[in-house]
């Protein structure tokens, strides 16, 4: 039978990949570093195990993966999230001898990951981006501040969703924020944070798979609500198709020569505009949108690994929507505070059920990881994560 492993599942997102594999009569095994993570669970997970926090030691993860895979016959590895994405592509020399990785090489996904090396490579290739401003000592900062627009966002090089980012109103806030910043993660200057000019839009984004360098499926989307709500992760989205953010994704990821999956995000202006933000050279939060729409990116990329051909997958359903209940929850309730709500952002806050709505978690046929994450919600609660 064919087997593959799944990283952290406490995702949502691996919880969607597990019933998408499972489904098929593929044999998956998820792992986590947390005892009660919802995705353990699910009747789609055969076996379950245990690994070290990939962010506090990642050297015993990649060694508890390695010996995981010389004892067990493992078809692919699919990580989830950024830091298993980037030590499993760093060690995937070590970790091929036994088990397919269907993704680029690390220097390839730093690229993008780096939102240093992202910016000079789309300024590079003429993609409209937000204007950056790199630091390389507070000397610098100084300088440079009076020549910022307000707002602005400080961003952490290497981070991904909203973990990492400052939104900015004044120089008095930058220049506090930014050494804040720099002390409290004991950044050198050559990992300082960039200074990016804030836009204002809607978010959206464009799911790619390639193999090779060669796109085989894509996939947009727009964010309806996202938590937290001053730019995080989606909880609601809608399918959609718009031909100018496909062709900047597409042209800047062909131009990288891209292996595997990855998701380009954009700010859509007023006029319509394109703006690309950044890009998740993984597997993205959002990525129950895409199944619930036809493109079935786990199952692609599973078999990317496989090295089988995979059929190009252009068109797919369009006003499909997909939500992250608890977050969505969460964003609602925030927007509903703060007075600033969109009739967008609030349209049809009472409907949970249609049958163009999916739920990333909620279902009836696979309904126990939907309890778990309820205790994981009610905890937050009480005792909010750091």
């Amino acid at each position: 039978m064919e087997t593959v492993l799944i990283t952290n599942g406490l995702s949502p997102k691996s919880l969607v990949c597990a019933r998408s594999l499972g489904r098929r009569g593929i044999y998956v095994i998820v792992s986590d570093c947390k005892r009660f993570a919802p995705t353990f669970f699910s009747k789609y997970c055969r076996e379950h195990f245990l690994y070290p926090d990939p962010e506090k030691y990642p050297d015993d993860f990649v060694d508890t993966i390695l010996n995981f895979l010389k004892r067990k016959k493992i078809d692919a590895i699919l990580p989830m999230n950024s830091t298993e994405t980037l030590l499993i592509c760093k060690h995937k020399d070590k970790l091929s001898r036994y088990v397919r990785v269907p993704f680029a090489n690390y220097e390839k996904v730093m690229l993008v990951h780096d939102k240093k090396n992202l910016s000079q490579t789309v300024s590079n290739l003429g993609i409209k981006a937000p204007r950056t401003h790199y630091i390389e000592n507070i000397q610098e900062l100084f300088e440079k501040m009076h020549k910022i627009s307000y707002p602005a966002v400080i961003k952490l090089r290497r981070s991904t969703g909203s973990k990492g980012i400052w939104y900015i109103n004044s120089q008095q806030e930058l220049l506090a924020t930014y050494q804040k910043v720099v002390k409290n993660y004991s950044l050198l200057p050559e990992e300082y944070p960039i200074i990016q000019e804030y836009i204002s839009g809607v978010g959206a984004g464009v799911s790619m798979i390639f193999d090779r360098g060669k796109m085989k499926a894509k996939f947009s989307h727009l964010r309806l609500r996202e938590y937290p709500i001053s730019g995080g992760p989606s909880t609601l989205r809608i399918s959609i198709q718009e031909e100018k953010m496909e062709e900047i994704a597409r042209k800047l990821m062909e131009t990288i020569g891209w292996h595997g999956v990855v998701m380009v995000e954009f700010k859509l202006t007023k006029n319509g505009i394109p703006v690309l933000i950044e890009v998740n050279p993984r597997i993205w939060g959002s990525i129950n949108e895409a199944v619930a729409s036809g493109v079935d990116f786990p199952f692609l990329l599973y078999q990317l690994a496989l090295e089988r051909e995979i059929p190009e997958m252009f068109e797919y359903k369009i006003g499909m929507k997909t939500r992250f209940l608890f977050n969505d929850i969460r964003a609602i309730l925030k927007l509903l505070l703060s007075f600033k709500a969109s009739s967008v952002q609030l349209k049809n806050i009472f409907t949970f059920f249609s049958k163009n709505l999916k739920y990333d978690v909620l279902s009836l046929e696979d309904p126990v990881p939907f309890l778990i994450y309820f205790f994981w919600a009610i905890r937050e609660l009480f005792i909010p994560s750091r």
